[in-house]
C-alpha cells in the first residue's frame, strides 16, 4: 500500500522531531535512526525534493559533524544545501543556514579557501534577508573569525569577531553563553598574532 504524500509530509516531519528529541538528549545514533526514517519516507514518495527533505538531511549532516564523521556530514549538508537552491528564493535563510553548514564541515576538512567562499554567502543571504542584530548574522561572522583564524588571518578573524560581539551584546546579556564565548575569541586573537 502506498502513502499519500500529504501523509508521508506528516509521519516524516514527526519521525524529524522524534529526532531532534533524541539529538537534544545526546541520542545520536538513535536521532540518525530517525532522521533516516524520515528521509526514507520522502524518497518512497514523491516528495524528495521538499524543502523538508533538506531539513531532514541537514539534520544527518550535522549528528555526523557532531560525530566527526566529517565526509559524512558533508555529503548529507551538500544534498540538502542542492535542495534548497532549486526550492527556495536566493535569499531565504534556509540556503544562509546550507551555506553555512556546508562551510564549517568545509573547515573541518581542512578546505579553508572553500569554506571562507561559503561562509561569505551565508553572511551575505543572512544580512539580506534578516534584521541587522539577528543573532545568525553574529553566527555567520564568528564563524568567518574562526575559519579566519585557523588560517592565520587575525586582522580579518579580529575584525569578524568584533561584528559578531557587536550583534552579541546588544541581543543577550553579558553573562549568555554566545557572548562570553566571542568575548574569549577576541581576546584569543592579539595574543595569536604576536606569536
Amino acid at each position: 500500500m502506498q502513502s499519500h504524500p500529504s501523509d508521508s509530509l506528516i509521519i516524516g516531519n514527526i519521525h524529524n522531531s522524534i529526532g531532534e528529541i533524541h539529538w537534544a538528549k545526546h541520542e545520536q545514533e538513535r536521532a540518525l535512526q530517525s532522521f533516516k526514517q524520515a528521509v526514507q519516507l520522502f524518497e518512497q514518495t514523491k516528495l524528495a525534493n521538499h524543502s523538508d527533505m533538506a531539513l531532514f538531511l541537514d539534520n544527518i549532516g550535522l549528528v555526523y559533524q557532531q560525530q566527526k564523521n566529517y565526509p559524512e556530514a558533508l555529503i548529507y549538508c551538500s544534498k540538502s544545501l542542492s535542495i534548497r537552491q532549486h526550492c527556495l528564493p536566493s535569499n531565504h535563510p534556509d540556503l544562509a543556514m546550507s551555506y553555512n553548514n556546508v562551510g564549517m564541515i568545509r573547515w573541518n576538512l581542512d578546505h579553508s579557501d572553500l569554506a571562507i567562499e561559503l561562509l561569505r554567502e551565508a553572511l551575505n543571504i543572512r544580512k539580506e534577508s534578516l534584521p541587522a542584530q539577528h543573532p545568525d548574522i553574529a553566527l555567520s561572522y564568528r564563524n568567518l573569525g574562526v575559519v579566519y583564524e585557523s588560517t592565520g588571518q587575525y586582522k580579518l578573524a579580529l575584525e569578524s569577531f568584533q561584528q559578531a560581539s557587536q550583534i552579541y551584546s546588544n541581543v543577550w546579556k553579558d553573562d549568555h553563553p554566545k557572548v562570553v564565548e566571542i568575548k574569549k575569541y577576541i581576546e584569543r586573537v592579539p595574543q595569536q598574532s604576536q606569536n
